[in-house]
């Protein structure tokens, strides 16, 4: 079922999970609204959220041999394509939209990774982004909805 468009009533769910897919999502302040609108007042999600700038957040490591690919290619590359549909969104802009419809109960940090190939040269080539964006693998976001 789109997450954007689900054909559940109003009001049925006490809680929602969802784990790695929110980074799939073409319109997230539509998907946000669907799962507001499924849940029943009070009710809570949990949404975990595979980070974009992450050293894994391009979706283009070879699991058997994570360094295959050059660290954070998909952030270095300009001509860099997904092998899978990736919004892109920063920690920052899930959470604002996340508040937007939903309490915000807590965000959890995940794992931290990457931290031996963030190389001064590569630090400074990605110089827009912060330590912690680079190395942050993903949150999880702990909200309800208001009664």
């Amino acid at each position: 079922m789109n997450i954007e468009n689900m054909s559940f009533p109003a009001g049925v769910f006490d809680i929602v999970i969802s784990n790695n897919a929110f980074e799939h999502i073409a319109s997230m302040s539509q998907a946000i609204s669907e799962v507001h609108r499924v849940l029943k007042p009070g009710g809570i999600t949990y949404t975990r959220i595979h980070l974009f700038t992450s050293l894994s957040g391009g979706h283009n490591l070879d699991l058997r041999n994570p360094y295959k690919i050059p660290p954070w290619n998909h952030l270095r590359s300009k001509n860099y394509t997904a092998p899978v549909y990736l919004n892109r969104l920063k920690e920052h802009e899930y959470i604002s939209l996340f508040k937007a419809r939903f309490e915000i109960l807590n965000i959890i940090d995940g794992l931290y990774i990457g931290k031996d190939l963030l190389t001064p040269s590569i630090r400074a080539e990605l110089s827009d982004y912060s330590e912690e964006e680079l190395l942050k693998m993903h949150i999880t976001i702990v909200a309800r909805k208001q009664s």
